[in-house]
Parts: C-alpha cells; sequence; structure tokens
C-alpha cells in the first residue's frame, strides 16, 4: 500500500514539476515505490496461489499485463503529442483506485505469527540461492536499464519520428510477451527449475 501511495504521489508530482531536479527526485521516488511494489505483490500473489498452479498463475497475470502494454504505447504517444500531462494525471489516478481497492478488497496473506529469524551464518547458507540470483540478474538489469535511457538517445538519433519508433517496438515487444507467456510456462512446466533459469539466462 505504501508503494502504491509513492507511486501515486511521484505522477502527481510529475503533473506539476517544472525543474530537472524536481523531475530527478520524483524519479527516485516513484523507482523507491516500484521496488517495494514488486516483490511485495509477488509475495502476496504466491502466499495466496496453490503451488501447483503459481506458475501458470504468474504467466497468465504477465500475459494480461503484456495486452495492456501493447495498446499502452499507442495512446499513450496520441496523449503525449496532445498534453504530456495527461499520463502522469491519468496513472496517478489509476494507482490511487488500485490502492484503495487493494486497501479495501484485499486480503492480508502475511502469517501471524512469522517464523524464527535464523542467524547470521545460517540465514547466508539459506539465502545463497536468492543472493546468487540477485547477482548474476544485474548484467539483465543493467541491459534493461539501456532499454529505458540509452536506446531512447539512440533513437533519437537514428529515427526522424523516433517516438512512433518507440511506440512501434514497445507495442511488438509486449505483443510477442502476450502471445507467447502462457504457452512458453506450460510447456516448460516438467523442466527442473534450475534449468528453466539456465535457459533463459541464456
Amino acid at each position: 500500500l505504501t508503494a502504491l501511495l509513492l507511486q501515486s504521489a511521484a505522477m502527481t508530482g510529475f503533473v506539476f514539476a517544472e525543474h530537472a531536479y524536481v523531475f530527478a527526485i520524483l524519479y527516485v521516488m516513484n523507482g523507491i515505490g516500484r521496488s517495494l511494489y514488486i516483490p511485495a505483490s509477488r509475495a502476496q500473489i504466491a502466499e495466496s496461489t496453490p503451488e501447483s498452479r503459481r506458475s501458470e498463475v504468474f504467466a497468465v497475470i504477465n500475459a494480461i499485463y503484456s495486452a495492456g502494454l501493447t495498446a499502452g504505447p499507442l495512446v499513450g504517444l496520441l496523449l503525449y503529442n496532445y498534453n504530456p500531462v495527461w499520463i502522469f494525471a491519468l496513472d496517478a489516478a489509476a494507482l490511487f483506485i488500485y490502492f484503495l481497492i487493494a486497501a479495501l478488497k484485499l486480503p492480508e496473506t502475511k502469517p501471524l505469527h512469522p517464523a524464527v529469524t535464523p542467524k547470521m551464518s545460517a540465514s547466508f547458507t539459506i539465502y545463497r540461492p536468492v543472493l546468487l540470483l540477485l547477482l548474476l540478474s544485474l548484467p539483465i538489469s543493467m541491459l534493461y536499464a539501456q532499454t529505458e535511457t540509452t536506446y531512447r538517445l539512440f533513437s533519437k538519433n537514428m529515427f526522424s519520428d523516433y517516438l512512433s519508433m518507440l511506440t512501434i517496438y514497445s507495442a511488438a515487444k509486449a505483443l510477442f510477451s502476450c502471445v507467447l507467456q502462457v504457452p512458453l510456462v506450460k510447456g516448460t512446466e516438467k523442466l527442473s527449475m534450475k534449468t528453466i533459469l539456465f535457459i533463459t539466462y541464456i
């Protein structure tokens, strides 16, 4: 809930921001909100879904998300050409509505009696796979960051109508995700998680 409020507040701030440093502060604030939201929401889904259906549920959620991303860039381009402020205003409103729905309708999935916290040496052994996953995902995160930053500057220099090109690129990526997500999960569910992660990483 805190994460959703932070993101909604940041988007509202973008509507009124006029200086680069204000944009930078709001961007960091939105990033913190997003970083808090993703693991919390994934944990809530995992805790409220049977283990046998978990990967399928995540695939369906990601496919729906991708379907939204297919139309999103096209609508975003139209709004950007009309008035960029509308993008932030609508995003802030959507996040706040989402916050209200989550606050009023979603049940708490956190266990009432938390597990005993292990000692430092033991906890490192327990969380080693997670720490390794974080370390190995750094190159992927850095590559993804390029699409958020450098790729846009590259497109601006390469194409006269770079916003249309970015829109087509984003919509195509989302369309592929939407169409392939569920069949890929269904087709690989017999493989071990290690094998899936290894294939994905390659």
